[in-house]
């Protein structure tokens, strides 16, 4: 399939601008006019075949959006009238290679093999001018992952079936950024790197579901290991490892109804955008990166039902609650200059 857009970007337009500090006082009004006009080029393709007694299928995506350009007029009431204009500009090409094979061993048990490569290249230009000066910000980010994956699954009984997997991730992200005010390089914490993430993964789970039964218990694990390192501004590497167990029950407590309980440990994939500073010069905030971030991690207790209703609908009510560790959100970085937001790990919470 081929895909070819130009399109407008409705998130640009005009509107008020307004900003207040922590006790509500206003600190800054305007009016802003902007309009953001894109293109996007998209190609994908899949191949599917018999071999070798399974089942072949090949997949591949090429993407681009080019150029999308948001150009911004803000005229400043107060503190003090000021006119001021952004042109933002970016590049996004990306890219998907896949590989699945599905292979029987024996009657009561199969194979897959899965293999995924992903590439993102992202370029990104965004300048402030106005009666201050020039504020100016640029990006050049290259991004791969690739996954590989194994998985026997059996059914040796109609009421029972179990899977032993294991997983690799390898990702690579390198970042390079300039921050100028009036010519002067502002210095940001992370902002020349590269990260990369070594994942490995096992898992065992199994399925109870005897004959007759109105009820069916599934058990996994799951044991993860990573390391994750920095070099460039930021220098460190560590070793991360996570048991993660899930048990689940179903109840078809009447034909129309049923009741699923859960319990499971879940440990969040680290996003890399995270890794890395950014900036949001429109809105006057620039982000430091924390290479340093853990992944977040909770206990999930859920409950859940489920009521069918004419015969063709239901009603699903759901109760779940998560006791978090090493919760991710906004923590301040202090420099020599000034505080600079970022993500952080801050500790305990609830959701």
């Amino acid at each position: 399939s081929l895909f070819a857009v130009k399109f407008f970007d409705s998130s640009a337009g005009d509107g008020r601008l307004l900003q207040t500090d922590g006790q509500g006082v206003q600190t800054l009004s305007g009016l802003s006019q902007s309009h953001a006009l894109g293109e996007q080029y998209q190609a994908t393709g899949a191949y599917e075949a018999n071999l070798g007694g399974g089942r072949l299928r090949l997949n591949g995506l090429l993407s681009k959006r080019a150029p999308f350009e948001v150009d911004t007029t803000r005229r400043i009431l107060l503190p003090k009238s000021a006119l001021e204009s952004e042109i933002l500009s970016s590049t996004d090409d990306s890219s998907e290679l896949g590989l699945r094979y599905d292979h029987p061993v024996s009657s009561a048990s199969h194979m897959e093999l899965v293999a995924l490569r992903q590439t993102k290249t992202i370029t990104f230009a965004d300048k402030v001018i106005s009666g201050s000066g020039l504020e100016a910000f640029s990006q050049d980010s290259r991004s791969s992952e690739n996954i590989f994956r194994a998985v026997l699954k059996g059914s040796p009984s109609p009421g029972f079936s179990w899977e032993l997997g294991s997983e690799a991730a390898f990702n690579r992200l390198d970042n390079r950024l300039t921050y100028t005010i009036n010519g002067k390089k502002i210095a940001l914490p992370s902002a020349n790197v590269v990260v990369t993430e070594d994942r490995y993964e096992g898992i065992s789970k199994a399925n109870w579901s005897p004959a007759g039964a109105k009820w069916s218990i599934e058990g996994v694990v799951r044991q993860e290991f990573s390391k994750i390192a920095s070099r460039g501004d930021t220098n460190l590497s560590k070793t991360l490892s996570y048991t993660k167990p899930r048990l689940a029950a179903q109840w078809n407590y009447r034909p129309d109804g049923q009741l699923r309980l859960r319990y499971e440990r879940e440990v969040g994939q680290l996003r890399f955008t995270d890794f890395v500073a950014t900036a949001a010069l429109k809105n006057g905030v620039v982000t430091a990166g924390n290479p340093d971030l853990e992944p977040e991690q909770a206990w999930v207790s859920e409950l859940s039902s489920e009521q069918k209703i004419w015969g063709k609908g239901a009603v699903v009510v759901t109760a779940r609650h998560y006791a978090l560790s090493n919760a991710i959100d906004r923590a301040p970085v202090f420099t020599k200059t000034s505080i600079i937001d970022a993500p952080a790990n801050i500790g305990r919470g609830s959701k």
